[in-house]
């Protein structure tokens, strides 16, 4: 997610001497705001107060490194470069055209599923979830089933939350 928004605002910048890029990213910014929102808030509302996250916190710390600083510094910023895209960066008459939020309801659960899986079979292989967090969930289908539908529902607010401000712009 972090990566795909540094791609976005990249794309963003060399979109000003390109219409077929400015198109382009004025499309993908209501997915990647919700990207951005969610790696924010998930992070420090999931991840953050997470034991197994702490614990590497304390790890890192007694090894001379504040990774918990590098961590915020990683995290915190996604939530307002997705803001000051979505309310401030992008054509607000062009963010109206170029956004299809059918496709985008559609694209976010796809991703959704798609990541868990990449991290599923790199579990496999290494041993090791991404987020502690993850480890509670074990084999249980029931608990993995609720953590893809509450995590699906949140990105969808959060892309539902970057339509409405679209929506404020363009009632302008």
């Amino acid at each position: 997610g972090l990566a795909l928004q540094a791609w976005h605002q990249i794309l963003s910048l060399a979109s000003v001497v390109s219409p077929q890029l400015n198109l382009m990213t004025h499309g993908a910014t209501l997915w990647v705001a919700a990207f951005g929102w969610f790696i924010c808030i998930q992070y420090f509302v999931m991840v953050v107060p997470s034991q197994a996250c702490q614990e590497e916190f304390a790890l890192w710390k007694s090894r001379g490194l504040d990774f918990e600083g590098i961590d915020f510094l990683v995290h915190a910023p996604a939530l307002p470069i997705a803001l000051l895209d979505v309310a401030y960066a992008k054509s607000a008459p062009l963010l109206r055209a170029a956004v299809d939020s059918s496709r985008i309801y559609c694209f976010l659960p796809g991703y959704i599923v798609f990541y868990l899986c990449v991290i599923t079979w790199n579990h496999r292989r290494v041993g090791v979830w991404p987020y502690g967090l993850m480890r509670a969930l074990g084999t249980s289908v029931s608990k993995w089933a609720m953590f893809l539908c509450t995590q699906t529902l949140v990105m969808i607010t959060f892309a539902t939350l970057n339509l409405f401000l679209i929506f404020l712009r363009t009632r302008r």
